[in-house]
C-alpha cells in the first residue's frame, strides 16, 4: 500500500498537472466560455473550492486523508471570500456586501456571541445550516503574550451521556432538548416516516427536522 501510493503522489506531482490548483484554475475562463452559468458565481469562490479541492488531493497522496469525494448538494453548503478588498462589514446597520450579492442584512447575536469584529478583517465565510445561512468573519487581531499557568492542570472528555466530564469527577452538564422538543421531534419524526419518499412534502418534513437539529447542535456548541 505504501508502494502504491508512493508511485501515485510521483505520478500525480509529476505528471498529472491538471489536479493541480495551478493548471485548474487556469481552466476557469474556457470553463465559463462553455457553461455561461459558471460565471454567476464570484470568481474568488470558484478559486477557493479548487484551492480545496487542491489541499484535498494533498492530504490523500500524502495519507493523512481518504481520497476526495464528490460534495453531496445540501450537505455542508459553504463558499469563500479571500480579498478584504472585495467586501466590506457595516456593523452599525448590521449589513454586509458581498461580491454580485450586493448589500445582505444579516442579524447579530445575543450577548456573547453578537458580532464584534476587532482587527483586520481577512475573509468572510458564507455557509448553510438547518436552512439558514450564517456569516463567519476570520479576523487579524494583535494578541499579547499569554500568562503563566499557575495551579493544577485539568483535563475535559465531551462525551454524549455525559456532556463535559473532568478529570477531577466534576460533571458539568450541558443544556440539550427539553421536554416539549422531544415531543417535538417525536412528532416530526413520525411525520417523515408517513411521508412518501421523493413527495414535496416529505422535503419539506426534512427541512423542518434539520432546522430542528441545527438549533440543538448550535445550542450544545
Amino acid at each position: 500500500w505504501n508502494l502504491a501510493l508512493e508511485q501515485r503522489s510521483q505520478a500525480w506531482t509529476h505528471g498529472r498537472h491538471s489536479v493541480r490548483y495551478n493548471a485548474q484554475s487556469g481552466d476557469l475562463a474556457g470553463l465559463k466560455a462553455l457553461c455561461p452559468w459558471v460565471s454567476e458565481a464570484p470568481h474568488h469562490c470558484l478559486q477557493q473550492t479548487l484551492r480545496d479541492l487542491d489541499r484535498a488531493f494533498q492530504n490523500f497522496f500524502e495519507g493523512r486523508a481518504a481520497y476526495p469525494k464528490f460534495r453531496r448538494k445540501g450537505l455542508h453548503d459553504a463558499f469563500r471570500f479571500p480579498d478584504p478588498a472585495q467586501f466590506v462589514v457595516d456593523e452599525a446597520r448590521q449589513r454586509m456586501k458581498l461580491p454580485k450579492l450586493g448589500w445582505v442584512a444579516y442579524r447579530n447575536g445575543r450577548g456573547r456571541h453578537a458580532l464584534k469584529l476587532a482587527g483586520r478583517a481577512k475573509s468572510v465565510t458564507v455557509s448553510r445550516e438547518g436552512g439558514h445561512w450564517f456569516a463567519s468573519v476570520l479576523c487579524e487581531v494583535e494578541v499579547a503574550d499569554p500568562l503563566p499557568i499557575h495551579g493544577f492542570a485539568v483535563g475535559a472528555d465531551l462525551g454524549v451521556a455525559q456532556a463535559i466530564t473532568l478529570s477531577t469527577g466534576e460533571v458539568l452538564p450541558v443544556r440539550g432538548m427539553t421536554a416539549r422538543e422531544e415531543r417535538k421531534l417525536a412528532r416530526l419524526q413520525r411525520e417523515l416516516a408517513r411521508r412518501k419518499k421523493g413527495s414535496r412534502n416529505r422535503a419539506r418534513t426534512q427541512q423542518k427536522l434539520a432546522r430542528f437539529h441545527a438549533r440543538v447542535a448550535r445550542r450544545r456548541r
